[in-house]
C-alpha cells in the first residue's frame, strides 16, 4: 500500500513539475507550494468552523481595544486580559482539527521535496557508508554470511564489519565513475539490490529503503522499497546534503513552508478562509 502511494506522488509531482524541470530548485519547490496551498485552503474551508473563527477574532480584537482605552482601570484591563486568553484558546481550539487534518497532505509534499532537492549523488573518489540492519526474528547478525557485489563504477573498501549489539551490516565503498549504479547485498541465500547514484544533477534519491510493509517507506519515495518478505530491515546510504539544513529539514523543504504562508494569505479570500 504504502509503495502505491508513493508510485502515485511520484508521478503526480514529476507532472507539476515537468514544466520547469530546468529552471533552479528554488522555482520548483514555488511551483509545488501553489497546489499544496490550494489544497490546504481548500481542506482548512471544508473541515473549519469558520463562523466560529470569526467570531473569537472579533472578540479578541474587541478585548484588545477594551485593554488599550482602560488600560489605567485595573479592574477592566485584567477582565480583558482574561477574556481575549479564553478566546485566543477557543479560537486555537477551532483551528487545531483542520491543521491536523492539513497536516498530512503537506508532509507528503514536504518528503517529495526532501527526496528531490535535499541530497546529491556522490563526487568520483568520494568514500561513502552503506549499511543494513537485519530482522532479528529471521536472522542473526553473526551466523550469516554477508557479502556486497558491486558493480564496475564503485569499489569495495572493506569487507563487511558486523555489529551484533545494533543488529548492523556495514561496509565502506568508495566512488568510482559517474552513473546510477545498483549493488546487490547477498544475506544469506537472499539476495537484495540498492541504487547507488555517483555524480549527476538534481535527481530524487532515497537515503535509507524500508521494507514495502514498513510506514516509513512514505519517507523514501525516491525508490522501490525493499521486499517485505526478506531479512533486512533497511538499508542506508549516508548521501551528502546538497543544501543547508535546519531542525533536520533542507532548505528546500523551509522554502516551502515560506512561499505556503504566503500564498495562503494571497489566496485565502479565493475560498473564503479566514484564520
Amino acid at each position: 500500500m504504502w509503495s502505491t502511494l508513493n508510485h502515485a506522488l511520484n508521478v503526480l509531482v514529476d507532472t507539476l513539475l515537468w514544466p520547469v524541470q530546468g529552471l533552479g530548485a528554488g522555482w520548483q519547490v514555488l511551483v509545488l507550494a501553489l497546489p499544496a496551498t490550494l489544497l490546504a485552503l481548500l481542506v482548512f474551508r471544508l473541515v473549519s468552523n469558520q463562523e466560529a473563527i470569526r467570531l473569537h477574532k472579533d472578540r479578541i480584537k474587541a478585548y484588545l481595544l477594551e485593554l488599550l482605552l482602560y488600560k489605567d482601570d485595573l479592574r477592566v484591563s485584567m477582565a480583558a486580559q482574561g477574556r481575549i486568553f479564553s478566546h485566543s484558546l477557543r479560537y486555537m481550539g477551532h483551528a487545531l482539527l483542520p491543521m491536523l487534518v492539513m497536516l498530512v497532505p503537506f508532509i507528503l509534499i514536504m518528503v517529495q521535496v526532501e527526496s528531490r532537492f535535499a541530497l546529491q549523488g556522490f563526487e568520483p573518489g568520494q568514500n561513502f557508508i552503506l549499511s543494513a540492519r537485519v530482522d532479528p526474528g529471521m536472522q542473526r547478525v553473526g551466523r550469516t554470511e554477508y557479502r556486497l557485489e558491486v558493480p564496475p563504477g564503485l569499489s569495495l573498501e572493506t569487507p563487511a564489519l558486523r555489529m551484533p549489539a545494533t543488529g548492523e551490516v556495514v561496509w565502506r565503498l568508495r566512488a568510482r565513475s559517474p552513473g546510477s549504479w545498483t549493488v546487490t547485498l547477498h544475506a544469506g541465500e537472499r539476495a537484495i539490490k540498492r541504487r547507488i547514484t555517483v555524480g549527476g544533477g538534481a535527481t530524487p534519491l532515497a537515503a535509507t529503503l524500508h521494507r514495502a510493509n514498513d510506514v516509513l517507506t512514505l519517507a523514501y519515495p525516491a525508490e522501490p522499497a525493499l521486499a517485505a518478505d526478506q531479512p533486512l530491515l533497511d538499508i542506508s546510504v549516508d548521501y551528502p546534503h546538497a543544501r543547508g539544513e535546519f531542525a533536520g529539514l533542507s532548505s528546500a523543504s523551509w522554502l516551502l513552508f515560506l512561499f505556503s504562508i504566503i500564498l495562503g494569505f494571497l489566496l485565502r479570500g479565493l475560498f473564503g478562509v479566514t484564520f
